[in-house]
């Protein structure tokens, strides 16, 4: 009775900050993370001396990649099953953060698309393994809340990157440096989790 205490002031105090952290990397590194590119189109073609056209053949391939995006979210729910939420879901958000990095450092419509394929390749391993780290922390009845708000945390960001992006990319000189900023952040967002948020141990 005493352990199955303790584990419930545990999952009670702790909680929440696990759902903290969900939201942030929902926030900035999916939300912000995905959509800020769509506001920054013309200065990206510009500077990689890229056509419209090329632009198109990008998305077409993005979504070409997406309906296949299964294979790296169930990798992703293997990593989680095998090594923890710990290390899947931060390891998978400090790649996200790397890769973003790396796509401010594109040179060609190749090198872009690579980086942001990875990109995607490393959020599906995160998105799959956030729903157990909820469900993990939160018991049924809270469940749909913590999810709710982690999900929301998406929407915001979005809108975040539609408002924020065209007011603050001349300050930060330009689309590169905007996509470094993100990068960091959300590396840091990773390594966060792995410092702070943890696997709960069964009662």
């Amino acid at each position: 009775a005493l352990r199955e205490g303790r584990v419930v002031t545990e999952r009670v105090a702790y909680r929440w900050w696990v759902l903290t952290n969900t939201f942030l990397i929902f926030t900035f590194a999916f939300g912000m993370g995905w959509t800020y590119i769509v506001m920054l189109v013309s200065q990206v073609l510009q500077d990689l001396g890229l056509a419209m056209t090329d632009w198109g053949a990008h998305l077409i391939d993005i979504v070409l990649w997406a309906m296949g995006e299964d294979n790296s979210a169930i990798m992703g729910g293997a990593l989680g099953d095998r090594f923890g939420i710990r290390w899947a879901v931060g390891f998978g958000v400090f790649f996200m953060g790397f890769f973003l990095t790396l796509r401010g450092t594109a040179s060609s419509f190749i090198t872009l698309y690579v980086w942001m394929l990875l990109f995607g390749v490393a959020l599906a391993v995160t998105f799959s393994n956030v729903p157990k780290a909820l469900g993990m922390w939160f018991p049924p009845d809270e469940f749909g809340l913590a999810n709710g708000v982690t999900q929301a945390g998406y929407g915001a960001g979005a809108g975040l990157a539609t408002v924020l992006t065209p007011l603050i990319l001349e300050d930060l000189g330009g689309w590169r440096r905007l996509t470094y900023l993100l990068g960091v952040l959300t590396m840091t967002l990773g390594v966060l989790w792995l410092l702070t948020v943890r696997d709960r141990t069964s009662a």
